[in-house]
């Protein structure tokens, strides 16, 4: 009885199985139907086109969120692992309507990007087999037409990457923390980078109604940053709180402003990828709703950090946070991702060299207004800074004694002499710093902590980066404004020259040009 049953049902999709995109043979497949099938008893059918729905803002329709996407990876893997349905063909039976299509074929591709361990390419060439119909870019969620085309494969491809970065794991996603904050009510922010960048909607002046949509307050966002460890929030719109409310707070606060709607000034790029490297904390970047200029700059970052591309940096701010990255902003952000790699390719290179390279364990020791060799120490210190290729050049405190150096400059003193201090540029065994292809704008502070046995002591002084080409000395009023254009390597011929005589005074007292 029951196997005529099911092959009355089969009538219905005859040649749903030569039609469909086969994903696991046997098992599982992706199929395009004007009605759903119903299920029979060798065959599981499902469709999510009328129950994970994407909210659009105006003639966007994708790519579904990180929610959605983690509620059907969940809910198919459960399908393919039960003993009720092991002998059952499932099915994914999706609406011949494109945009629909499209969103259930980024459902199943990504299931086997996450799951089945397949390259983006292999999961999009899966779903091209069969005959089902071809599929749609996805486009921003701006008004007009659409300048930039997001294809479904870019999508993947961003998944992809954000699980072999570390973005992606349906193992440890807090699939409730998610859609609790996202709501306007609760925030409105989003993690686009775990543990280094929340996107959040532009807090005001107080927490209040407006246009029937709540706003919140800088205060209201304050316990959930500090327990998700925020140290600095970078604002890009118009002032409408005091930043005093964050700082006062314990947190950094800057403001990058651009207009809404716009891209930013390669001045403000820099800016922002400098404040997210040395921040020592997550990020919280805001405009006024969180979505363009907030996504476009940390898409840079994915881009230069990360090597995405511009398409994939704007799936996975999208995927992320819907919405997000309008009209020319993506434009833009293809324009720029020449640049982020190459920036992104210094950076790692320079990193690389910096824990290979036996140049970088010369002496050099340092006092006041020169480089002077004392006849002994007791301490060995370990100078840290953003770009080992470059020589420091002490910016004068009047003083050797690092007692004597501005409390924002020093902690309390452990162990080692106050007279004279060993620095040794990076790297040396088991010590590690961070690296930078980019002279800073100003002087930047520098660790520097005892080597050797006993208390660690850590001071902090300021040092300015000589680039290529300047004369001017260390104590010119010039030498704060550094162009950055000039170059991003000096120091090179003379770190070769000490290594061959770190003993030599004349070696220490010698000065980059």
């Amino acid at each position: 009885m029951l196997s005529k049953i099911a092959n009355k049902r089969s009538e219905n999709y005859p040649d749903m199985f030569n039609n469909s995109a086969c994903i696991l043979k046997d098992r599982f497949y992706f199929a395009a139907a004007h009605r759903l099938p119903p299920s029979s008893i060798s065959v599981c059918t499902f469709s999510t086109d009328d129950e994970i729905i994407y909210e659009n803002f105006y003639a966007d329709f994708g790519p579904f969120n990180l929610a959605q996407l983690c509620r059907y990876c969940k809910r198919l893997d459960r399908k393919l692992k039960s003993a009720t349905l092991s002998k059952m063909k499932v099915v994914h039976i999706c609406s011949y309507d494109i945009r629909k299509r499209t969103n259930a074929a980024f459902l199943v591709g990504c299931y086997q990007v996450i799951y089945l361990k397949r390259s983006a390419e292999e999961a999009y060439q899966c779903l091209l087999t069969g005959n089902i119909p071809s599929f749609t870019p996805y486009r921003d969620a701006a008004f007009g037409p659409s300048t930039f085309h997001l294809n479904l494969l870019a999508c993947l491809q961003a998944v992809s990457k954000a699980v072999k970065c570390g973005f992606l794991n349906f193992e440890t996603f807090n699939l409730d923390e998610y859609e609790y904050y996202e709501k306007v009510e609760n925030g409105d922010l989003s993690w686009i980078i775990p543990k280094k960048f929340i996107a959040f909607s532009g807090p005001h002046s107080q927490s209040m109604l407006d246009h029937g949509y709540p706003v919140h307050s800088p205060e209201y966002y304050l316990p959930y940053f500090r327990k998700a460890g925020v140290s600095t929030v970078i604002r890009l719109n118009k002032k409408i709180y005091d930043a005093s409310r964050f700082t006062d707070a314990g947190f950094q606060h800057y403001d990058l402003f651009f207009p809404d709607g716009g891209v930013p000034p390669d001045s403000i790029m820099r800016q922002f990828l400098d404040i997210s490297e040395k921040s020592p904390g997550a990020i919280a970047v805001h405009c006024k709703a969180g979505l363009g200029r907030t996504g476009t700059l940390i898409a840079c970052y994915m881009m230069k950090h990360f090597r995405f591309s511009a398409a994939e940096a704007i799936a996975w701010v999208r995927i992320c946070r819907p919405g997000s990255i309008i009209g020319r902003q993506q434009n833009w952000l293809a324009d720029r991702q020449a640049w982020c790699w190459t920036e992104g390719d210094l950076l790692r290179q320079a990193k690389s060299q910096q824990e290979k390279s036996p140049l970088l364990t010369t002496s050099v020791f340092i006092a006041p207004g020169s480089v002077t060799m004392p006849e002994k120490t007791t301490s060995k210190w370990n100078y840290e800074h953003a770009n080992p290729t470059y020589l420091p050049i002490v910016n004068d405190q009047n003083s050797s004694s690092p007692s004597a150096w501005p409390a924002e400059f020093r902690t309390s003193m452990n162990s080692g002499t106050t007279d004279n201090h060993c620095w040794r540029p990076l790297p040396t065994a088991g010590k590690k710093s961070n690296t930078s292809s980019t002279i800073p704008e100003s002087p930047s502070v520098c660790r520097i902590s005892a080597m050797g046995d006993g208390n660690a002591t850590v001071y902090r002084h300021r040092v300015q980066v000589k680039p290529p080409g300047l004369t001017a000395s260390a104590t010119s009023p010039d030498f704060d404004r550094l162009d950055e254009s000039r170059g991003t390597k000096v120091g090179s011929a003379l770190l070769m020259s000490l290594s061959g005589s770190a003993d030599s005074p004349d070696a220490c007292n010698r000065r980059s040009r």
